[in-house]
């Protein structure tokens, strides 16, 4: 069992989260009736994220992001308590306990997540030092932009930080060490993301509304296809991500049971919240009361303006699918207000504000149907920019080469291995259009006459979305499509070389595919399910049940076999339990190191991307002098000029040339150099007899500091 210790900080960061989410129930409960649940989970954590960013910025303790929410609880009071008395307050809280299932799920997934991480809680692999060393430097120096952990001197301004700078400001103000939280951090997003997708079944579905949750978490094909061929356990998951070849096939669970805390992960929230808004405006845009429509639209600038800073990648996607939003609420409102004469009528009525003040009333009159789908169109990027302009106007991010055509595409098994089950449904959904249609199908003759065997049937899915275009479902199900369709054809130009060209863009553009299609296809497989659950019947039982219980059987089972492979240390929060089996010493160093305050920066051993080097930098927070040098030339190219071969050689000089080391840490206004084990290994290690001096040592580290 996990310490006391250790319960005390989860029941910290579960108050925190519920706090934030129960300040802006009063407000949005009015405006959002069937999902005011999970909004006030998501928008809640996106505000809380933009308060922070900007109280950072501006030198601001970050702690003071939760005053705005005290103050909201204090005036739902004053509001709400002043006409109706302490009865009537509590009462607007008492339809939570109607919507006891968003809660049960939120706790189910947390702790279900939480239970196979602190079987696995190790910062050890793959990634994980990268993650963890943005969110301790963060914490420990609160600023925007945050310092880069790898590159003393310079900042993240070169990658997009937002989704580790939202775990960090809650981290501190609910007092969590950085270890502790980085074990957190994916049943966090875990939970707000399925409780999403949960409230996109209610918008979408009648019955059966865990679908979307269901394929949220569902193993790709390629999972059971490797399994039935008799994979071993410690293979199954990572060869069923790498299925289409030279690139990267993740799915959500693989990510929270491989447990690094990723940009591309932490999106999964903010576009789930974006698809949620989405596909409200879609479904519900008519009956809105203006006011609704506002807040809507103010949401929705919140939830589009976090993907960027989070995961840029994403917003390749979820920028014109805003876009194609609000062009088909003014298409379906031409009838009503024709569009010439609403943009004329609106734009007059702003210079009438500007000569003659209006009251607020008159104000909402610009968000009746029409009216206020033209403002959707027009404020929703508008308002995403401005949220993080600071993050645009300091980005210094090297961005993509161009686009390239794919010489080689997917093979038809590869694409069926990785996207089958969201195929199959989209097919079985689609059949009326192709018997109505048949014609449809020659559009697959030009690919596959060209080799782009598998580029047909998105090309031939897509078509008949078009033809058919009803509803948020074909909406959502449209842009999966073109995900797929373009990944085929096309790929971004990066620095990943001959071999991995295509690796990042079906690693970055297959996930939001994948988050796409579970909203999708979870409406048309509702639909399809629907005459079976309509009435009483056994079948109806069966497929009620089934439900859920597949949901927790993907949930449970992963923990059951993480927990058998766990180490000798778990279980535990702590993520840096596992160096006091392995690196004792470095574990006393890295606590001592922790314990000290300032703007510090240290120099340690340099070997290269995902070995143990850069350790001690990725668990303080320490900026060192350089880290991972590949990722560093990925983010900064040769920003500043040189900027490589000059660190390089540094290093082994303050490790090998005593007569050297002084004057380079000076020079480079470098703190401390850590001797350890590893340096050792990597240097032949000769310090000078003067000019430095030993703050720390334990067992075979040694910490000094410029005398």
């Amino acid at each position: 069992m996990i310490s006391p210790g250790d319960i005390t900080l989860i029941l910290a960061w579960i108050v925190l989260l519920f706090f934030l989410h129960f300040s802006l129930i009063p407000f949005l409960q009015p405006h959002f009736k069937k999902i005011f649940i999970p909004l006030a989970f998501s928008l809640s954590l996106l505000l809380y994220t933009l308060i922070s960013f900007w109280s950072a910025f501006f030198h601001l303790p970050v702690q003071l992001a939760l005053f705005p929410f005290v103050l909201g609880i204090g005036y739902s009071y004053v509001k709400i308590g002043r006409k109706n008395g302490l009865r009537g307050f509590f009462t607007c809280y008492s339809v939570v306990t109607s919507e006891w299932r968003y809660y049960l799920l939120f706790i189910v997934v947390f702790l279900a997540m939480l239970s196979l991480r602190i079987y696995s809680p190790d910062i050890s692999s793959a990634e994980k030092f990268m993650d963890h060393g943005f969110i301790s430097s963060m914490m420990r120096m609160p600023v925007i932009p945050p310092l880069d952990p790898w590159f003393a001197g310079g900042d993240l301004s070169v990658y997009y930080y937002l989704g580790h700078w939202m775990l960090a400001s809650l981290g501190l103000t609910a007092g969590i060490p950085s270890t502790v939280l980085f074990t957190m951090a994916l049943p966090t997003i875990a939970a707000y993301t399925a409780v999403n997708m949960y409230g996109i079944g209610h918008l979408l579905l009648p019955r059966l509304r865990l679908i979307p949750v269901v394929l949220l978490f569902l193993m790709n094909p390629a999972f059971v296809h490797l399994a039935l061929a008799g994979t071993e356990w410690s293979k199954l998951l990572w060869d069923s991500t790498r299925v289409i070849d030279g690139t990267i096939n993740e799915y959500p669970l693989f990510s929270f049971i491989f447990g690094d805390v990723h940009a591309h992960v932490l999106d999964f929230f903010p576009q789930t919240t974006l698809i949620l808004l989405i596909t409200l405006a879609i479904t519900c845009w008519k009956e809105m009361h203006p006011v609704s429509r506002l807040v809507l639209i103010l949401s929705s600038g919140l939830a589009l303006g976090s993907i960027p800073p989070t995961n840029t990648w994403d917003i390749l996607i979820q920028a014109p699918l805003v876009l194609i939003t609000g062009a088909i609420l003014l298409f379906h409102s031409t009838s009503i207000y024709p569009v010439q004469d609403r943009s004329l009528s609106l734009v007059s009525g702003l210079i009438q504000k500007v000569r003659q003040p209006e009251p607020g009333r008159r104000i909402i009159r610009h968000f009746s149907e029409g009216r206020g789908a033209f403002l959707y169109l027009l404020l929703v990027p508008l308002i995403g920019v401005l949220c993080y302009l600071p993050y645009y106007v300091t980005l210094k991010a090297q961005g993509i080469e161009g686009i390239g055509i794919v010489p080689l595409p997917s093979s038809l098994s590869e694409f069926l291995l990785v996207n089958g089950w969201f195929i199959l449904i989209l097919v079985i959904s689609l059949l009326p259009i192709f018997r109505r249609s048949p014609w449809l199908l020659i559009i697959a003759v030009p690919f596959l006459v060209t080799g782009y065997i598998a580029a047909a049937i998105p090309a031939v899915l897509l078509c008949a979305i078009l033809v058919r275009h009803k509803g948020a479902c074909d909406l959502l199900a449209g842009a999966g499509l073109v995900i797929l369709l373009f990944c085929e054809i096309f790929y971004l130009k990066d620095n990943m070389g001959d071999q991995y060209f295509r690796m990042n863009t079906v690693f970055k553009l297959y996930i939001t595919a994948w988050i796409l299609f579970s909203a999708a296809t979870a409406g048309m497989l509702g639909r399809l399910l629907l005459p079976l659950v309509s009435k009483p019947s056994w079948s109806a039982r069966i497929i009620d049940g089934a439900i859920p219980l597949i949901l927790l059987l993907l949930l449970v089972l992963p923990v059951m076999v993480t927990a058998t492979h766990a180490g000798p240390h778990t279980p535990t929060l702590d993520g840096l339990a596992w160096l006091s089996v392995s690196h004792p010493d470095d574990l006393a160093a890295v606590t001592w190191l922790r314990s000290q305050e300032g703007n510090l920066t240290l120099v340690e051993a340099e070997g290269g991307d995902y070995g143990y080097y850069s350790r001690v930098s990725a668990f303080t927070g320490i900026p060192a002098f350089l880290g991972w040098p590949f990722h560093e030339s990925m983010w900064r190219n040769d920003t500043p000029s040189g900027w490589y071969n000059q660190r390089v050689t540094a290093i082994r000089a303050i490790y090998e040339e005593p007569s050297k080391l002084v004057n380079l840490m000076k020079m480079y206004h470098i703190d401390l150099l850590y001797v350890g084990p590893t340096e050792g290994e990597k240097y032949n290690v000769t310090l000078p007899e003067t000019g430095l001096s030993p703050v720390f040592h334990q067992g075979t580290v040694t910490i000094y500091r410029v005398a």
